[in-house]
């Protein structure tokens, strides 16, 4: 087979979308590597070629010994072609296994990477994506710096304020980059210049002296929350071998703000040289490259896989922006079971298997189970176990799929090993539909068996516990749960129908009844139904339910939110923390418990559960937010501020996380980012935006715009609707306090929830001497 003048010799290695071949160029008698696409959507594959043209021709400008270079571009009807160079050698994250190399090495590789930094930086090549698996040592001790292929190509400028393009992006939408390496700026969505490549090289610089990266977190958002707000460590704090001269290179080069840190990799390379003139200078210090290791001529597969990333876009396309770490013990992910039945319209049926597995994993103790919001973000995804076992935090990752044909039902699953890829337990069922459940119940227990060893009896009666519905029960729940995720208002009371079909012809079925809580507990949360109508309802369901089966945590959980619904602090409480003993893995249930201990003013409480909400569902927008929604009501207003635009880029278009960052931004002080948040926003209700507006302006000081807009909202008040308490909020911005507390009055007559945040709600503080307010917190059962 033949690209071109290139003839394939072996395939190197893949990614999710692209393969890398070793070749000859036949003209030159020369080993090369041919980077393809693989096959994508017409859209995907056609931006892709695009953005890999553009790259490739771009970098292909580098020509330096430390950077590997682009020989060629190829379009082919089967797409676009790279070739470049095969660098033999191994990557130093290879040599990073074996732990931190001798400072003088460091200092070796290190004027090396400058000086290449240095060339790519005058051509306005920034490459930011710079780590040890993109350098590679080859046989002779040289460096050479992989993977221009999320560079950003255009003149960048120290000091220059470069205007963000779309390629800040990978072609799905995600941030590219790899967190631990990134720069702050990168990850709070600012411009990223040449300055961004000399953090993430003080980064790996850092790691190469002491084996170990400065900043780290269980997840993604501890990680970025680490990086923005610790203090940069000094490598010599983890190895005291470190030189200080090198120590102090490393660390001005990692410093937080880009004007701290080198304003050229060029400078930084001078420092570094002096460096090394001192230590030649002096007999008694370790030579520069003294004790670097030349790896092997048979590790040179493993460079041939590193270079594949050279330019290679189908791997970015592959990447996230979560943090890679390392699995803990007794954790898993159940990957969405893939729907192999001929009938597309079945996928709820397997997304239903899968949300139920997870279910009941979720009451194992000391397990901990990854959320179906998070695990549903890798629906159809190639990635491999291991892949999924890094971002996610896990030890084992599920695979399988479902084919359902008529009464028959086909289940296959597969157990393996996220940091070995080992398998570790695989079966296949082939039975009636009627028996879907049992079939659920012993893929769960073989899980549990496999990554626990043994299970108590009280976990075996929980598995045992519950009552096993007709399959037409619970298709029916199944229908009612695929509705109820999609939190719309049609999807909310189509959902309320399946459920109440559940219910209808199996009475027995406790998690009919907890379907029919959440759903009217949601319906009234997001105004969908008023409270007189939805309140009875859910608490009756959510009751019904435990009567039916009291060990189910789910139901608990409802319950705990119908109470904290109505004010009902102790109950609630009580309930919450059943719930939580019953699923500990159950996310929502410390979501939920976390806003609740918010309400009361026990903010490092509903920190620590809102976390641990967040280990379970990493890639939920909704926990995101209430992180930076409690970093709010802390009064720590920078950290929420990073913390909600981590959030929104998860979900750009969730209008509570514009909403929150706006108001943050108004509690700093910085009144016209606030404005700006809010100004240009489609995804809030006219109503609510105005009535932000109209706080802004009035805390700016800017009374007739606010009222003007004040104005507006009353002349027009059928179709603009607001919440009473943040008209209140108006007011107080006003200074007209009397009017503040007749709208607030108002909140509790209409619906007493939403005075919950009172007590804490930095908008009140104005208020907070006044008597009037500490009676009105004491009449929300809430001490003042």
């Amino acid at each position: 087979m033949s690209i071109g003048p290139y003839r394939i010799i072996e395939a190197l290695g893949s990614g999710a979308n692209g393969e890398v071949y070793l070749a000859e160029d036949v003209r030159l008698g020369r080993k090369v590597a041919v980077k393809t696409l693989s096959a994508l959507d017409s859209k995907q594959l056609a931006d892709a070629q695009r953005w890999v043209l553009r790259e490739a021709r771009a970098a292909a400008r580098l020509n330096h010994p430390h950077i590997a270079s682009v020989y060629d571009v190829i379009e082919s009807p089967q797409g676009a072609h790279i070739v470049m160079e095969y660098v033999r050698g191994e990557t130093l994250a290879a040599r990073l296994r074996t732990g931190p190399l001798p400072a003088g090495d460091v200092l070796a590789i290190a004027i090396q990477l400058t000086d290449a930094l240095a060339e790519a930086h005058g051509m306005g090549v920034v490459h930011r994506d710079l780590k040890p698996a993109n350098v590679v040592l080859t046989p002779k001790g040289d460096v050479k710096i992989l993977d221009f292929g999320l560079a950003q190509v255009r003149p960048v400028e120290p000091g220059s304020t470069p205007v963000r393009s779309s390629r800040d992006f990978t072609l799905d939408g995600r941030q590219i980059g790899t967190p631990p390496y990134m720069p702050p700026e990168h990850l709070m969505g600012d411009p990223v210049d040449a300055r961004g490549d000399i953090y993430s090289l003080g980064v790996m610089l850092y790691e190469l002296l002491t084996g170990r990266r400065p900043f780290r977190g269980p997840d993604a958002m501890a990680l970025t929350l680490a990086i923005l707000t610790e203090p940069t460590p000094k490598a010599s704090g983890s190895n005291p071998a470190v030189p200080e001269a090198l120590d102090a290179v490393v660390f001005r080069a990692m410093s937080r703000l880009p004007q701290d840190r080198y304003a050229s990799a060029g400078e930084m390379a001078a420092d570094l040289r002096r460096l090394a003139h001192e230590i030649e200078a002096s007999p008694t210090r370790s030579r520069p490259g003294r004790h670097l290791r030349r790896p092997s001529a048979r590790s040179w597969f493993a460079a041939g896989l590193a270079s594949m990333a050279v330019l290679a876009v189908a791997v970015a396309l592959a990447m996230s922006s979560r943090v890679k770490v390392q699995p803990t013990r007794g954790s898993i992910a159940v990957l969405p079971l893939r729907n192999l039945s001929a009938d597309p319209e079945n996928e709820y049926f397997s997304d239903g298997i899968t949300e139920d597995i997870i279910a009941q994993l979720s009451k194992m103790r000391d397990l901990k189970v990854i959320s179906a919001n998070s695990v549903m973000a890798y629906k159809n995804s190639q990635k491999s176990p291991r892949d999924v076992g890094r971002e996610l935090d896990v030890s084992a990752v599920l695979e399988g799929s479902v084919r359902r044909e008529g009464s028959q039902v086909r289940i296959v699953s597969k157990l393996s090993d996220a940091k070995t890829s080992e398998q570790l337990w695989a079966e296949t069922y082939d039975r009636e539909l009627k028996d879907v459940l049992a079939i659920q119940s012993e893929v769960s227990r073989q899980i549990a068996l496999a990554l626990k060893g043994r299970l108590s009896s009280v976990e075996n009666d929980r598995l045992d516990s519950r009552h096993t519905p007709s399959f037409e029960v619970f298709d029916l729940y199944l229908k009612g749960r695929y509705h109820w995720n999609q939190r719309t208002e049609e999807g909310l009371k189509r959902a309320l129908n399946y459920f109440q079909q559940a219910a209808d012809r199996d009475p027995r079925y406790a998690l009919a009844y907890v379907g029919l809580a959440d759903t009217y507990n949601l319906l009234e949360i997001y105004g969908y139904m008023p409270h007189e109508l939805t309140t009875p309802r859910a608490r009756t369901a959510a009751l019904k339910a435990l009567g039916l089966d009291d060990l189910l945590g789910e139901a608990h959980a409802s319950l705990a939110l119908v109470r904290h619904q109505n004010l009902e602090w102790t109950d609630a409480e009580a309930s919450f923390k059943r719930a939580i003993a019953l699923s500990p893995s159950y996310a929502t249930a410390h979501h939920w418990y976390a806003n609740y201990l918010a309400h009361l003013g026990r903010l490092d409480e509903a920190m620590r559960e809102i976390k641990r909400a967040q280990e379970l569902d990493p890639l939920s927008v909704s926990i995101s937010c209430a992180v930076g929604e409690i970093l709010n009501l802390q009064r720590r207003y920078d950290e929420a501020v990073r913390q909600l635009r981590t959030a929104l880029r998860i979900d750009p278009t969730f209008s509570l996380t514009q909403t929150i960052l706006a108001e943050t931004y108004a509690a700093k002080g910085d009144h016209e980012q606030a404005i700006a948040e809010i100004q240009d926003t489609t995804a809030l209700p006219m109503g609510e935006r105005r009535t932000l507006l109209a706080y802004f302006h009035a805390l700016a000081g800017r009374k007739d715009q606010a009222l003007t807009l004040l104005s507006e909202l009353s002349a027009d008040q059928s179709r603009q609707k607001v919440r009473p308490v943040d008209m209140a909020a108006v007011y107080v911005a006003l200074g007209r306090n009397d009017e503040a507390f007749v709208w607030l009055q108002r909140a509790y007559a209409d619906r007493p929830i939403s005075l919950a945040y009172l007590k804490v709600d930095p908008r009140f503080d104005p208020l907070r001497v006044d008597p009037r307010f500490a009676q009105l917190v004491r009449s929300l059962g809430l001490t003042a």
